[in-house]
């Protein structure tokens, strides 16, 4: 039993890997391609420092591939504990893995750190000390930009902070989308199946991503737009759509049984 699970859970990280290194490839040759002049100019140094910023996002949709792999196989709270370690990872590289690699990158580039970065790179402790010090000192007019961080409203502040929390837990989210995706669509004929639970997936992403976008926006045009509320809202995406595939794998669930004692 116990080489079971581990079996399962190895297949879970092992396809969430898989994934994670095809997309991060596929990320950095789209750079490279669209962008050749830059990359033609960076060190290694330089192009590892970009890594953070790539993987951090692109955990989500690992970790819904990794739940698909063992929707047949693993329960409820075996997907949850696997998708949990992948969005602390996500959020150990919000909070501090990325803001630390651009911190060094405007460094190597010749950016004055010490104005952008007035309490250092953004990490959990640099948001929180800049927003108290805008809390503390406000500007006379806010305007949004990054070399002019003083100058940034608190809520864009808040917003940051809570927006990394959400995105972890759309990593976590998207394994049990992954799982409920399988099951929901077990009685779709292959090859359509596959084609109906990559489209899931990919609908998802898509709507989460543009939702944090447009709560960026809202953040970005109104100082007294709740910087908590925009740093959660996108998570109504994925929850609402696995509320829905619940139902559905539920429903099936259902009709399976009454078909089962019918013949009976």
């Amino acid at each position: 039993m116990a080489n079971e699970r581990g079996q399962r859970g190895g297949r879970f990280f092992t396809i969430a890997g898989v994934w994670l290194a095809g997309l991060v490839g596929v990320a950095f040759l789209y750079q490279l391609v669209t962008r050749p002049a830059q990359w033609n100019s960076l060190s290694l140094q330089e192009t590892v420092l970009f890594l953070p910023g790539w993987v951090a996002p692109l955990l989500a949709p690992s970790a819904f591939a990794g739940g698909l792999a063992v929707s047949a196989i693993s329960r409820d709270l075996a997907v949850i504990l696997r998708g949990a370690l992948l969005a602390l990872l996500t959020y150990v590289l919000l909070a501090w893995g990325v803001p630390l690699a651009e911190h060094r990158l405007s460094g190597l580039h010749g950016i004055d750190v010490d104005s952008q970065y007035p309490f250092g790179p953004y990490t959990l402790g640099g948001l929180l000390k800049t927003r108290e010090a805008v809390r503390a000192n406000p500007p006379e007019a806010y305007a949004h930009g990054m070399s002019r961080p003083l100058e940034n409203p608190p809520n864009w502040w808040t917003y940051l902070l809570h927006s990394m929390l959400a995105v972890s837990g759309f990593t976590l989210l998207a394994a049990l989308m992954g799982k409920e995706a399988g099951v929901a669509t077990r009685a779709i004929p292959p090859p359509g199946r596959a084609n109906v639970r990559w489209g899931l997936g990919l609908a998802t992403m898509v709507a989460f991503f543009l939702a944090e976008t447009l709560a960026s926006s809202w953040v970005r045009s109104d100082p007294e737009a709740s910087g908590v509320l925009a740093g959660w809202v996108a998570l109504s995406v994925p929850l609402v759509e696995l509320a829905i595939l619940r139902l559905v794998a539920r429903s099936q669930a259902t009709d399976r049984h009454a078909s089962a004692s019918s013949g009976v």
